[in-house]
């Protein structure tokens, strides 16, 4: 084992371990925060749990509850650029000497106890172990995959939001919506307090039956609580918000699209519920929370001149959601699209909400695990469809060719998995964007 001042091994370390795979199950997870002193207990939690939408409402509400004066943690996943943005203490990533030397010894105490742990179970383990070592008072989490067997499912009365589901990661959570549903409401424990977004019948119905089971005190998008006067454009987000006993006015948010409203509206919540349901948040701590709240390439525009729109739009719903935004911000333009995906998406569901507005389309390799981009390419001859495609070699060269055959009234339109971007070299070319 090398030195705990040794950084460039400890992050080498850390990558290693994505050979592991994922292995679904707490049985490592809780093993190894035994070993640490069960840093789980020591802070509050909201744990966040759903398809679509669970960054975005981790961000907002993290810094609503910041706001409120409260020391936070915020842990997420994937990274778009480097593993110290899924660790944060009041907004701020973790640094990456600190989270060296922590790699170093929490693989010394897992090698100790004999635990093989993925590389998501040891990033979950390091980040709760830092907020509990920090002392933050409110921790919140956003889960991995699915729910029940997710490493993140470790905390016995966390506030639990559950944001929109969909289809997706049908090889590891079951097929179809009710066998995906199922798997992430397993979270809500005897006794919880939960905060549910709007979903469709199939899962509404299985969100609220464990409710009933659990006794959990709920509160439910469209049925508690509300958005009214949405309207979304390029400076971000404005709505109403409404709840039963009390209404505040005339809210922004700097995410784009009138689903962030939504999810707004349940970071409002869920901040309320983790910090007392007895005194009711003041109005500027919510203005000032939403109006700071950021989160990257979540339709981000990242230049104007010429118009470059990234969003890690990676499944269906996600893909609907961006063309909803399209229409609400830039209602008249057309784009040459950037996209590459995993080879476990449902990528032509994921294509066709957007093909009414692309002039072209540009497929890149995605790494771990990508569809080919010549497959895609492919796919796009044999539906018929009258779109320009062109298979990339690799990321940069994508939005190289992107902005080289835009027409002058056209923008770049980046969507798809998560991992390509920091491949894409965006943060160097759009460095306003990420400061």
């Amino acid at each position: 084992m090398r030195s705990p001042n040794d950084p460039s091994g400890a992050f080498s370390y850390l990558d290693s371990l994505q050979n592991r795979g994922i292995r679904p199950g707490l049985f490592r997870i809780k093993k190894i925060l035994a070993r640490l002193g069960n840093p789980e207990r020591r802070f509050q939690a909201v744990h966040v749990v759903g398809t679509n939408g669970k960054g975005s409402v981790c961000a907002m509400t993290e810094s609503i509850v910041r706001a409120a004066g409260k020391k936070t943690g915020f842990y997420s996943s994937p990274d778009l650029f480097s593993p110290t943005e899924r660790i944060k203490i009041n907004g701020k990533d973790i640094s990456r000497a600190s989270m060296a030397r922590r790699i170093w010894a929490l693989r010394k105490t897992a090698e100790r106890a004999g635990l093989a742990l993925t590389h998501f179970e040891f990033l979950t383990a390091l980040a709760i172990d830092f907020f509990a070592e920090q002392k933050v008072e409110v921790g919140v989490i956003e889960a991995g995959l699915g729910g029940r067997l997710d490493a993140t499912n470790v905390f016995d009365d966390a506030v639990v939001v559950l944001t929109p589901m969909g289809l997706d990661h049908e090889d590891w959570l079951g097929k179809g919506l009710a066998s995906i549903a199922a798997e992430k409401v397993a979270v809500i424990k005897t006794n919880a307090r939960v905060i549910g977004a709007k979903q469709s019948l199939e899962a509404r119905l299985l969100v609220r039956g464990r409710c009933r089971s659990q006794r959990a005190r709920a509160s439910f998008f469209g049925r508690d609580f509300w958005v009214e006067r949405v309207f979304s454009d390029a400076s971000g987000t404005r709505f109403d918000w409404i709840g039963k006993n009390r209404s505040i006015l005339r809210l922004h948010v700097g995410l784009h699209g009138l689903h962030q409203a939504e999810n707004a509206a349940l970071a409002v919540m869920a901040a309320q519920a983790v910090l007392g349901e007895d005194v009711p948040l003041a109005q500027k701590t919510v203005r000032q929370g939403l109006s700071r709240a950021r989160w990257p390439l979540r339709f981000s525009i990242l230049s104007k001149k010429p118009l470059v729109i990234a969003d890690v739009a990676h499944n269906p719903h996600g893909a609907r959601a961006l063309a909803r935004a399209l229409g609400d911000v830039v209602p008249n333009r057309r784009f040459v699209g950037v996209f590459g995906c995993s080879n476990d998406k449902d990528f032509p569901n994921m294509l066709k909400p957007l093909f009414l507005r692309l002039a072209a389309i540009v497929f890149l390799e995605s790494p771990f695990h990508g569809t080919p981009a010549l497959e895609l390419e492919h796919w796009v001859a044999r539906e018929g469809v009258r779109l320009p495609s062109f298979a990339a070699p690799d990321p940069k060269t994508a939005l190289d060719w992107a902005l080289q055959i835009r027409r002058d009234d056209e923008g770049v339109l980046i969507f798809g998995s998560h991992y390509f971007f920091g491949r894409m070299g965006i943060a160097k070319r759009y460095p306003k964007t990420f400061k």
